[in-house]
Order: C-alpha cells, then structure tokens, then sequence
C-alpha cells in the first residue's frame, strides 16, 4: 500500500510539474534512484542491493525504482532499466 501510495504521489507531481512548469518536479525521472539527474548503471546496483536486502530504499526512491510500474521492486525493473541504458 505504500508502495502504490508513493508512486500515486510522484506520478501526481510529475503530471503537475509538466503542466505547471515546475523544474524540481519535472528533474525527477523514473530510474533515477540516486537522484542524480540519470538513470544509469549505480541506479541499477542500488536497486539491486536493494532487491536482495542489503540495502533499504526511502519511498521516494522505492517509487522511482519500480521502473514498470507495477507495484513492486524487483528483477524486472532492473532489466527494464538496463534495457533503458544500453
């Protein structure tokens, strides 16, 4: 439920930041879990450290991170992303 919460609320400021013009909203990209402006290859680790348990990811990240948008982090938001990359 929070997960979907979560990515309720960041479609909902992408889809305002586009309409509204606003430039910290619209920066905000799907994959970029670092929040370094890219979806790349350390968005990728993350999610993956993320996916096996070592590491936890905040809602904000765990929103970008479900790359297909299916409700749920796992091995096939990363293909997703790698996919996107290469």
């Amino acid at each position: 439920m929070k997960r979907r919460l979560a990515a309720f609320w960041l479609t909902l400021s992408l889809l305002a930041a586009l309409l509204c013009g606003n430039t910290v909203g619209a920066s905000l990209m799907f994959g970029d879990v670092d929040g370094d402006g890219a979806c790349a290859t350390a968005d990728v680790r993350l999610v993956m450290s993320h996916i096996v348990g070592r590491t936890t990811l905040r809602d904000d990240q765990t929103a970008l991170a479900d790359y297909d948008e299916d409700g749920d982090v796992d091995s096939s938001d990363t293909r997703a992303m790698l996919r996107a990359i290469a």
